[in-house]
Formats: C-alpha cells, sequence, structure tokens
C-alpha cells in the first residue's frame, strides 16, 4: 500500500479570495475605505510602510490609517526592510483608477509607489521566530483593465523548500482596491523574502503600502505539495500557531473536497500536539490509500480544549503510474522509433512493463 507522510504543526486562517493562482496561505480581498482595510491601532505591527511618498513632497508623510502611522519611505530600503523595486512614481497620471474616495485616509497611501523592476526580492527583518505573521500587500489598479500578473516565491525560513510558497496575483486584475495577503511562521533568521518576477517585463510589480501583522490567535497552516507528487515519497506539511493548550491535530484526505464537512472526508487520522511557548507544535502522521495519478485534497483542524482552529484544504495531483515521453518528429524512420517513459511505482520494487502498439488505440 502507497503510503503519504505528513508533518503537521497548528495555525488558523480564514480565507477570502485566493490569489491568482493560489497558495494555501495567501487570500485577497477588496477595500473601499479605511473600514474595511483591516488596519487597526489594536494589533502589533512590525512594518507599515507607506512606499515612495517620502520622495513627493506634494503627497502626504508618515499618513496615519485607523490610528497606525504609516512611514513614508524614500527608497528601496530602510532599518527592517530592503529590495524594493526602484522607481518611485507619484502616481498622478492614474489617481482616477483609486477606487477609494479621496476623503478616507488609506487613499494616500494609494497614490505613489515603488515600481520599475521586472524580477527582484524583497527582505523584511526584524521578525521573531516562531511568532505567526500576516504580511500585506494594500494595491490599486494602475491600468484598468490591465494585465499585471506578477509571480512570487514567499520564504520565510531562509529559502527551505517546506515552508516556500508560490503565488501569483496581477495588480490590476479589478477595478476595486485589494489587499494581497500572507500568513506565515517567521524561522530562525527573522526574515520574510518575497521573490517577485512579473511574466510581462514592461508591467513590473507596484507596491504602494505594506503591513506586516502579529496574528493573535490559534491557527493552522498548510503547505503546498506541488503539482506533481509520487505518493511513495511525498511529504505533507502544516503548522499550527499559538496552540493554546496540548490538543489533538485531525488529517483529512481524499479525492473530494469536503471542505470544513468533517464527517464527510473519506480518510482521516489524530494526532497529539503538544504546547510549547514561542514554537508551532509539531505532528507526523503516516497517509496511506494514496493511489497514482489521481487529485486528492488535504484539510488539517487542530482542537485544543474548546477551542478549534483549522487550515484552508489543499490539492495535489499524484503522478500517473506510468508515463510516456512525447516523440517529438512526426515523420521518422520505422526502424528508428523509440519509446521512452518512466514508472514511478516501481522505483522500489522489481516487476515487468509490457508496451502495446498498433494502427487503432486499444
Amino acid at each position: 500500500m502507497n503510503k503519504l507522510l505528513l508533518f503537521a504543526l497548528s495555525a488558523f486562517f480564514v480565507m477570502a479570495e485566493h490569489a491568482d493562482n493560489p497558495s494555501p496561505n495567501t487570500k485577497v480581498f477588496a477595500f473601499k475605505g479605511d473600514a474595511q482595510t483591516g488596519v487597526t491601532s489594536t494589533k502589533t505591527y512590525t512594518h507599515a510602510l507607506d512606499f515612495a511618498t517620502g520622495n513627493f513632497s506634494t503627497l502626504t508623510q508618515n499618513a496615519i490609517l485607523n490610528g497606525v502611522q504609516f512611514t513614508s519611505t524614500t527608497g528601496t530600503s530602510g532599518s527592517n526592510f530592503s529590495g524594493l523595486p526602484g522607481t518611485m512614481n507619484n502616481g498622478s497620471t492614474t489617481y482616477a483608477s483609486i477606487a477609494t474616495p479621496a476623503a478616507e485616509d488609506v487613499y494616500q497611501l494609494l497614490k505613489a509607489c515603488n515600481a520599475g523592476t521586472s524580477s527582484g526580492t524583497m527582505k523584511f527583518t526584524g521578525l521573531t521566530p516562531g511568532v505567526c505573521y500576516e504580511a500585506r500587500f494594500y494595491n490599486r489598479v494602475w491600468t484598468v483593465n490591465g494585465n499585471r500578473f506578477v509571480d512570487f516565491v514567499a520564504s520565510p525560513n531562509g529559502g527551505d523548500e517546506i515552508t516556500s510558497e508560490s503565488f501569483t496575483f496581477n495588480c490590476d486584475g479589478a477595478k476595486s482596491d485589494r489587499v494581497l495577503a500572507y500568513r506565515y511562521i517567521a524561522g530562525a533568521d527573522g526574515t520574510l523574502s518575497l521573490k517577485h518576477t512579473a511574466q510581462n517585463s514592461t508591467n513590473p510589480l507596484h507596491v504602494y503600502a505594506f503591513t506586516n501583522e502579529e496574528v493573535e490567535e490559534f491557527s493552522v497552516l498548510l503547505y503546498p505539495l506541488g503539482t506533481r507528487v509520487d505518493p511513495s515519497v511525498a511529504v505533507v506539511n502544516a503548522q499550527v500557531a499559538l496552540l493554546p493548550a496540548d490538543g489533538m491535530a485531525t488529517i483529512f484526505w481524499g479525492t473530494t473536497n469536503q471542505g470544513e464537512d468533517s464527517a464527510n472526508w473519506e480518510y482521516f487520522t489524530t494526532q497529539p500536539i503538544i504546547s510549547t511557548a514561542g514554537e508551532p507544535a509539531n505532528v507526523s502522521c503516516l497517509f496511506d490509500n494514496i493511489e497514482y495519478g489521481r487529485e486528492y485534497f488535504v484539510w488539517v483542524m487542530a482542537t485544543a480544549g474548546e477551542e478549534e482552529a483549522w487550515s484552508s484544504t489543499m490539492s495535489f495531483t499524484t503522478v500517473p503510474a506510468i508515463e510516456l515521453d512525447p516523440i517529438a518528429n512526426t515523420l521518422f524512420s520505422p526502424a528508428n522509433v523509440t519509446v521512452t517513459g518512466r514508472a514511478p511505482m516501481l522505483r522500489h520494487d522489481a516487476g515487468t512493463v509490457t508496451v502495446c502498439w498498433g494502427t487503432l488505440d486499444g
């Protein structure tokens, strides 16, 4: 029986709309004014930055939004960030595309931006290892109905393969002003790295304002496996933050997405999770009933006393039991036809493969 190994830690994340090419721990939501931004003075922020504004005397400096003061930046780096795109633009010819009314304080944050770099890596430092954070970019449209697709690779733990996530966001993809949010747990170096690459170099990333807030709630983060998974070696990973007491983690999986309906998942297993101050709780469990050539869904729920938290649902597809490589040419000599492929299910066991051919698809 094929096995799939799952490591679970602990954390909860309420998902809104995913990014254009989603990862489990990203969300996108629209706002029309200050109240909908989610910025509040009751939260703890490591960063509250208003990009490029400090370069233009005509723009509001160090704007205050819902009691939180944003620091106006003047370049690509500061005391706790670096690697921002290098061109400053006050956006004066595109203010009409800002959906938020000018009377709202967040309107000031959406005027100027850092832009002009088709690729690069932004870094935000000064984070506390083991703490759960949510990084938020406050975005508005530059070109109405435009295509400003940017691919991100987020690395909160030194670029390790387990916690790094990839997602895509179209900065000009909606008429509303939006927040792109990414939740993560800070690694040992206390740095969040965000690599960005514009799909079209003439339409690079624009960054207007940014916050990084502490997540002060029991949460579950589930990490992606990738799009091609070998059942015999694949590992699913999750993390649980701010576990209030020792509890249990339940990992659900199956070929249909049952969301938060725990009773209808095909398979599940439970493991204890231990509360440790300042660190995520760790759980490992071995999955079975995983086959080749199938799409699977995974969901993790954690409980501690009367409290519950759960992850978003993640999907992955296992590789086919046998894959044939395409034959490159359509015209060839019959004496030189070679068929190649892979049989991953034979990686650990001896066996035979039968190759069939003919003039009809049998």
